[in-house]
């Protein structure tokens, strides 16, 4: 009876995916799965929600903004997305201590000078187009500010979160608005 041997395993340089970036293999491989120091390869000394999203979309579109610190210009609908977002957390901050929501015109007036300021920088929006979108989150406001906002009584906005993974990684994110609940919840039995 003979014996067969298996040639030995060379080891190659890490694989490179489709998209330039390295294959899960070889990032496991390069930390030889201690995972302890991945942290210290980062771009950033953390992970956040945005970084995680778009690495999913499109790591070429990471590689770009993360590693090689390339920005795109907004678009319209992200300079929406911030002044809705801003006129919101204008309202609730203040609502925090207050206990009562801004008047429609105080949060249609921070969601216009936000969209002002977001406007800038986006590129090849018409007015036609900036009417429409300006338009559209006006009435969205309107209507959000006399049907949600007086049921809501925040506790906090903008609430600053890190979670540590290893001793060099941490993810860190905001909580847009935490809530404080009108009673204590039931306690059950179980």
């Amino acid at each position: 009876m003979s014996h067969q041997t298996q040639p030995p395993k060379i080891e190659e340089a890490p694989q490179k995916s489709k998209r330039g970036l390295y294959t899960m293999e070889a990032f496991e491989k390069q930390f030889d799965k201690d995972y302890s120091k991945v942290g210290e390869k980062l771009p950033k000394e953390y992970l956040s929600f945005s970084q995680i999203s778009l690495y999913r979309m499109c790591g070429r579109a990471y590689q770009y903004r993360y590693l090689e610190e390339e920005k795109s210009p907004p678009v319209l609908n992200m300079a929406q997305g911030k002044a809705i977002h801003h006129a919101l957390e204008t309202n609730y901050s203040q609502k925090i201590k207050r206990k009562k929501d801004l008047p429609v015109s105080d949060v249609l007036d921070a969601f216009s000078t936000e969209f002002k300021k977001e406007l800038i920088e986006v590129e090849d929006a018409t007015q036609s187009d900036i009417g429409r979108v300006q338009d559209t989150s006006i009435t969205f406001l309107e209507k959000y500010q006399v049907n949600y906002a007086p049921k809501v009584q925040p506790h906090s906005v903008e609430e600053k979160f890190e979670i540590n993974l290893t001793p060099s990684l941490k993810i860190v994110g905001f909580i847009d608005l935490v809530q404080q609940l009108p009673s204590p919840l039931p306690v059950s039995q179980e």
